[in-house]
């Protein structure tokens, strides 16, 4: 459920921009300027984005998903931390029944 409510944000805000943006200052717009100056990281941007909605749910391909693969570093880091946690709280544990006995 929680997706289709992000689709839909992204569908109004998208809306919204575009009916609220001076002329010549849409995301169309936008979209053809950085075309025309940067061409090839507009396209593996756009084939990207692409491949991720397309085949993202299927493992198979997640070693060419850099939206997954972004995900993936951060849980990793995230995970690192937990244990840096972890492994500090169990030093201190040590310490304290070291003071006490």
């Amino acid at each position: 459920m929680r997706g289709a409510w992000g689709w839909a944000a992204v569908a109004a805000l998208i809306l919204v921009f575009d009916l609220a943006a001076p002329e010549d200052e849409t995301l169309t717009d936008a979209c053809h300027r950085a075309l025309r100056k940067h061409p090839w990281m507009v396209v593996l941007l756009v084939a990207s984005t692409t491949l991720h909605l397309l085949l993202g749910w299927d493992n198979r391909y997640s070693r060419v998903d850099a939206f997954r693969a972004i995900g993936g570093a951060r849980r990793y880091t995230r995970g690192l931390k937990t244990r840096q946690r972890a492994t500090q709280t169990a030093q201190s544990l040590f310490t304290i029944e070291e003071t006490i006995a």
